[in-house]
């Protein structure tokens, strides 16, 4: 037999003799063996209880991998769905922004006692900030003048709580009784 046909032999037997280590060819660790020029043979080394280096000086040791160098990166992929939804986040653009001011007036009738109380902005925009205006003389607390001492204990958008986008809320706690007056501000705004 040749001996180009005996190397040919050799290496094609090579993945039999390796077992496991096609698992090492996957995770592309080199697999070194050792060829014998006198009879064409291969024997692994190096791994899987096999000697760490070849048996004679005149065996020749070889390296090889399964896997090649990176090839050039492919075409970009198609484009995504459209989002969804009356979210700020993104590249909107805030377009024709609005205030609107609902008078609000709620009457106490025992102290502890919480409400809510919302504005809403038109037809096609969304809540972006809102809030109470109280002065001396709309929503102020003066003793002995009637109006209850009122604690603000949150302003949101509703949306917040998967309700309206365009309702801006208030929640309310009165310290004493009496009837509360307000305005209730949201600035609403279309999302473009």
């Amino acid at each position: 037999m040749p001996r180009s046909s005996m190397v040919m032999g050799a290496l094609a037997m090579a993945p039999l003799l390796m077992g496991s280590t096609l698992e090492a060819q996957q995770t592309n660790t080199p697999l070194l063996a050792c060829y014998v020029p006198r009879s064409g043979t291969l024997y692994l080394v190096g791994q899987n209880g096999a000697p760490g280096t070849c048996r004679a000086a005149d065996h020749v040791l070889v390296q090889w991998s399964a896997v090649g160098p990176t090839g050039p990166q492919g075409p970009a992929g198609p484009q995504g769905p459209p989002g969804t939804g009356s979210s700020l986040a993104g590249s909107a653009t805030l377009g024709n922004v609005e205030t609107v001011v609902a008078n609000v007036s709620f009457t106490f009738t025992q102290p502890g006692t919480q409400t809510f109380v919302t504005a809403t902005c038109p037809t096609g925009k969304i809540a972006i900030s809102g809030g109470l205006l109280r002065d001396d003389s709309y929503g102020g607390y003066s003793p002995g003048s009637g109006s209850p001492w009122v604690h603000e204990l949150g302003s949101y958008p509703n949306k917040a709580f998967g309700y309206s986008d365009r309702e801006w809320v208030v929640h309310l706690s009165a310290q004493s009784v009496g009837t509360f007056r307000a305005r209730l501000v949201v600035t609403c705004a279309r999302i473009n």
